[in-house]
Parts: C-alpha cells; structure tokens; sequence
C-alpha cells in the first residue's frame, strides 16, 4: 500500500474577493449560513466607496462570498479608540441567532481604556443590519495600555462565549497579570451569555460556568486558561466542520520567539507560560513565577523572520483538496508570509501529536506572501480567507483557491453506533481514500466527529471508495463518483463490538468486555482496555456486553 504525498503546494493561490475595506481584521458567519460574510473593520464608516479612511468608528460590513460584492454596512460603532491594536477587533454570532439575532463585538473605548463585549441584536425586517440602540454591556475590562487588547472573541461547541485577553501591555507584562488569577488580562475567558449571575451590575450580563477551573477558588470565575502574552487570533478546530475539536491559540511574542498553540478545546486550566516563557524559553524576566506544567507551543519561529504572527486556522474544507487537510494555516503581520503546519493528532483523545513538519511560503508556486496580514480564518465550510490592511489605503480580503486541478468533495453522513455523541470521547477516526484509477494508493485523512453525524470532506475527482473503522468500530467502505460533480448522501454506519480490533464481532470480544467487567475510567488500567466500554459511557458493564451481543458475526467490509 502506497500513502498519497503532498503534492499541490503548487497549485494555491491567493484570490482576492472583498476590497475598499478600512483595516479589516477578521470575518464572521451566523450558524449555517454561507451566503453572506461579516468583515469586521477596525476602523471605518459609510459605504465602501466614500468612508473617509481614518475614523473613529468601528465598523460591520456584509458581503456575498461568491461576488464579492457589498451588501450592507451592518453596524457602526462610534467613538472606539484609535491606537493600532484597538477598535473594533472581533465578532461572533450567538448560537441561535436564527431566533435571537444576537452579535457580540469586542471593542475597545475611553479614556481610560477598556475592553467592552457588547451584544447588538438584528434589526427588525432586515437580515443584514443590526440595530444600534439595542446595545446590551456583557463585560467590561479595564485596560492599563493601548496593545495587547488580544480581540477574537467565538462560541465553543458547549455554546459559551471564549474571550482571549492579552497582558494588557506594555513590554514585559509590567503588572505581572499574565499568571495573576485575581485579573482576567492574559487569559483566556469562558462565560454564559444566556445567563446573569450580577443582576446589580450593569457592566456584568452573564453567568459564569460551574466548570470553570476557577469557581470556588480564589482568583477570577471567569477564566479558562492563563499564561498569554497577547492572543489576537485564535479559533477552534470545530466538530461541526468534522474538525478534530481543538482549541488553537496564535501568541505574539516579544524579543525573540513567535508561537501557536494547541490544548483539547474542552481541557480548562491549561498555562501557556508567558512572561516566564516565550515560546519554549524560559525569559528571565522580573516578576516571572516558577510554572509546574506550563504547555508549550507546538510551532514557533524566531524574530526576525516574523515579529507578530497573525493566525491561523486549520484548513477543514474542500477547495484545496485532500493534501492539506487538517493542516495549520498562519502568517505574520511583518513577515508577510505564510505557512502550513502538517497536524497530527491522537484520535481517541484529540491531543496534537508532535510529528509536525512545516511548508514554509516559498513551497508554493505562486510564493503565498500578504502584506500587512492580520488575520487566517475558516469560513463556515471551512475555506480559508485572509485578511490584509494598510495604513495608508483601503485593504482587502483573500480566499485561498486552487491554480490547478480540480477538487470535490462528498458530503453526507458518519455514524458510530452505539456511541455516546455528546460525549465526545472520541474526537475522530480514520478515513482512507482509494481511487479507481490507482487503488494502490490510499489518501489518509485524521476525520472528526461531528454530534450531528455530519460528514464533508474533500476528495479527488473520480471513482471511488472511502473506508472508515475507528478502535471497536468496524470498518465500513462506501463507493463514491465525482467525476461530473461533488458526490451527496454518502453515508457511512460503523458497527461497534469488535473489542480485540480482529475485523469481527465473536466470542472473544465477549470474552474481553466479561474479563474487564467493572472497569471504570478512573481505573490506571482503562486506557489499555478501553474497547471493552465500548458504548464510550466511562464504565465496563452490561451494555456492552449487550452491544457485542446486538452485533455478534459482524465482519469488516473490505477496503
């Protein structure tokens, strides 16, 4: 068997879609819909053509993605502050805003400064436009310095709202706040917004999760993770886009060292280390504090190829084809370059392994450069966009397309039965492509598991066969063709009770689940013999033994 090579870093280019736009520095779609982009600007106001380029409002565009053309000014809000890492900075849409209509902005304002997470709601009548007046305050941070205002603001899969702060400024975390619990600056933050724990205080419209790693103790409710030096871009690998749940954080350095970083999206109290370390170093700074585990970045690059890393996002969509899937996109706001980290990850637990290999820009042909780039994100299918700025003039918005060849993709259904999707205790499986035309060779591809059972992957154009099986699970192959068109209702059902992975359900799995039975997840042995629970429930027990039983001489199906 023959592993498919990475072969089309030749074949990307960067497309410009969206243009005459005053700073923008990220994008934003509503739950499932895809025919309309929010670009959220720093700083702008009035319609593409006559908005004066330095202003103090904040600004929300909408634009088709297929044009390209303008829609609406969504939202203006006025009086932001000025300094370059302030204004109007992130933007994420509720999890219900078909019914609510709720956005929430993250902007800094005043004198003093601070960071304000403000709710707005959809204007009555029109889709596209949301209503000023209904400003609802949900949190507000005093900030001691103009930069490191972190700005990405997103709703996790548990439907709370993730805020990444920075330090606050200025050089070398001055007030010591990055390891400080008792501040919410270097952190990143974790509320509920549907609820309101401070009915007596305006500037607090929300609840605070009781899972939270800090409730009860001492130190701030609201924060999820510490150790950030200034988080501006950041995004989950979401299971809605069959993405392998984690929570990936782009940290800007300070003298030496770039870095991203990479936690289980549902793992809380992780410490990335700053100000005692940038990047895997230790600093040497006053005030730096001894960290029992802090979690190191898993890709950094020194100064002076970059000085501000400005992503990124991993790619889980269909347009570049099956080569980088899963691959980490960042670029660099100086460096104005942009590269892709090879991701491998552990599927059962969703932990990011350390083969990692690094396609600089200047693998591709077109060189991949943007100047002045301030962000990497996915959109809700999970393309790639990349948004640039200038000081000077109007900047512009980029999709990531393929030069050459032609990719589609298959769309339709993965089921694991007899397993516990919200539980999420598996984060992927494998998926092997193999084409008609060469079935000597397989396409591997690391596949999440989306609790809806959603499926959408990318596939070569052609006739052909996916394959999946996953640890007790299976293996199920299904026959696609693409040659005229993407391929729909693809749907793949893995049948569980194959304990001992021999590619059939016997007597000796029920031998196994017997000889485990009781085992439960706490026990040192679990792990080694976590295909007995095989209904994932965190427990050895009658179940499973009924599920081997359900499904006894089930074989795998050839790949």
């Amino acid at each position: 068997m023959v592993m498919a090579a990475i072969s089309s870093h030749a074949q990307l280019t960067r497309t410009t879609v969206y243009t005459n736009l005053h700073r923008p520095v990220g994008i934003a779609q509503p739950p499932g819909v895809t025919d309309r982009m929010y670009v959220i600007e720093q700083r702008g106001r009035g319609t593409a053509v006559t908005r004066p380029l330095a202003t103090t409002s904040g600004r929300l565009s909408v634009w088709n993605p297929s044009s390209g053309t303008e829609i609406a000014t969504s939202l203006v809000i006025t009086n932001v502050n000025t300094g370059s890492e302030e204004g109007l900075l992130g933007a994420a849409f509720h999890p219900n805003y078909a019914t609510n209509g709720y956005i929430y902005v993250n902007v800094t304002v005043g004198n003093p400064k601070f960071t304000e997470i403000r709710r707005y709601t959809r204007s009555a009548g029109n889709i596209n436009t949301f209503d000023v007046g209904s400003m609802q305050m949900v949190m507000r941070i005093s900030q001691p310095y103009e930069n490191h205002n972190g700005g990405t603001i997103r709703f996790g899969k548990d439907g709370y709202l993730y805020i990444g702060m920075g330090d606050g400024g200025d050089r070398d975390d001055p007030g010591n706040r990055s390891q400080n619990v008792s501040s919410v600056l270097g952190k990143m933050l974790r509320i509920d917004v549907n609820g309101d724990a401070f009915p007596a205080d305006a500037n607090r419209n929300y609840a605070i999760p009781s899972d939270n790693p800090y409730v009860g103790i001492t130190g701030e409710d609201e924060i999820w993770a510490v150790g950030l030096r200034n988080p501006w871009k950041w995004d989950f690998d979401q299971p809605a886009r069959n993405g392998m749940d984690g929570l990936l954080i782009a940290d800007v350095g300070q003298d030496v060292w770039e870095e991203a970083n990479h936690a289980v999206a549902d793992l809380p109290n992780v410490n990335y280390g700053w100000k005692t370390y940038e990047g895997n170093a230790l600093t040497g700074l006053s005030g730096s504090v001894a960290i029992a585990n802090p979690k190191f970045p898993f890709f950094t690059y020194p100064h002076p190829v970059g000085f501000s890393i400005s992503g990124g996002t991993q790619y889980r969509g269909t347009n570049l084809g099956t080569d980088l899937w899963g691959d980490y996109l960042v670029g660099d706001y100086v460096g104005s370059w942009i590269t892709w980290i090879n991701m491998n990850h552990d599927l059962e637990s969703g932990t990011l392994l350390n083969a990692l290999t690094n396609y600089p820009s200047s693998t591709f042909t077109p060189k991949l450069t943007s100047s002045n780039l301030t962000s990497v994100e996915s959109d809700n299918n999970g393309e790639i966009w990349v948004t640039s700025l200038s000081n000077t003039n109007f900047g512009n918005i980029a999709r990531l397309d393929r030069t050459a060849g032609t990719s589609r993709s298959v769309t339709g259904t993965l089921v694991l039965t007899d397993m516990v999707f919200g539980d999420y205790s598996t984060k992927g499986v494998s998926v092997e492509i193999r084409m008609n035309a060469n079935p000597g060779t397989v396409i591997p591809l690391q596949v999440g598991v989306d609790p809806s059972g959603r499926l959408r992957i990318p596939v070569p154009t052609g006739a052909g066969k996916i394959s999946v099986n996953h640890g007790s699970w299976l293996r199920r192959t299904v026959l696609f063709d693409t040659s005229g068109a993407s391929a729909t209702g693809i749907n793949v059902v893995c049948v569980n009770g194959d304990v001992d992975e021999s590619g059939e359900v016997d007597a000796a799995d029920i031998d196994e689940v017997i000889a485990d039975f009781g085992l439960v997840g706490t026990s040192p042995s679990y792990p080694a013999n976590r295909n007995s629970d095989l209904d994932r429930s965190g427990e050895v027990d009658a179940a499973d033994i009924d599920i081997v039983i359900a499904n006894f001489g089930a074989v795998d199906d050839a790949p």
